[in-house]
């Protein structure tokens, strides 16, 4: 908290702004544990994971998560900040929820899209709880997951409108981490088509035109930025 608050007291000495990303690295933390620990994830998927590294989440551990992430931003207001994003994209825990490709669970946490979605709702609901009157909350998701059965566009918009209620923006982005050429969508390079993420943000915010969308990935011109938010399709 002493880290965060002179943090966020020089970045307010400049007149500028400060937000948080929080996420729970799910898959992509099995690298990261020490040895004999499992990394949480929605579902066990063959080939993608192991059941040396990987374990299904229970319930109670997806309350210890949602326990910490109100921790975690309790820690933003302390610390001065003025926002705070949840991630929900490139395949980490609670984006793993979501996905159709990652989430194949059996009870009341997978099936349907009713179903995926709980969890990732009752952590929203939770946040927005205790960050409401006192700091924004951002949320991050992506257009398109690029992986094999990935959830298509249209549910993510069904999803964004459950969520709408607890957040007050998203940042919109595409890919999935460390997996083959959708890494490449999720860190697009200068030989990826410029602006690629505007129209999935366009489709959010034609969907959600109350909340605030912003944008990355191939924006590399003031001019582009301008005509992306001249256009509507974008706020930021």
């Amino acid at each position: 908290l002493a880290g965060l608050s002179t943090l966020s007291r020089e970045v307010h000495r400049y007149d500028c702004k400060l937000s948080a990303e929080l996420i729970h690295g799910g898959q992509w933390g099995a690298g990261t544990l020490p040895e004999g620990e499992q990394a949480w994830v929605p579902s066990v998927v063959t080939p993608y994971h192991d059941d040396k590294r990987f374990r299904e989440i229970t319930r109670s551990e997806m309350l210890q998560v949602i326990d910490d992430f109100v921790a975690a931003i309790n820690r933003c207001i302390k610390g001065g900040f003025d926002m705070a994003m949840i991630h929900y994209a490139h395949g980490n825990l609670l984006s793993g929820f979501l996905s159709t490709a990652w989430n194949q669970r059996n009870d009341m946490y997978g099936g349907s899209e009713k179903n995926r979605w709980r969890f990732p709702l009752e952590l929203l609901e939770a946040a927005n709880s205790t960050a409401k009157g006192k700091i924004p909350l951002e949320m991050r998701i992506v257009g398109n997951e690029h992986i094999p059965g990935g959830t298509p566009l249209d549910e993510r918009i069904r999803f964004l409108k459950e969520a709408q209620e607890y957040i007050d923006m998203i940042v919109v982005s595409a890919g999935t981490l460390f997996y083959g050429e959708a890494f490449g969508y999720n860190m697009p390079s200068y030989y990826a088509p410029a602006g690629l993420n505007v129209p999935y943000a366009a489709a959010f915010k034609e969907a959600c035109p109350n909340l605030v969308v912003s944008v990355v990935g191939g924006i590399s011109t003031l001019d582009q930025a301008e005509e992306i938010i001249k256009s509507g399709k974008a706020d930021i």
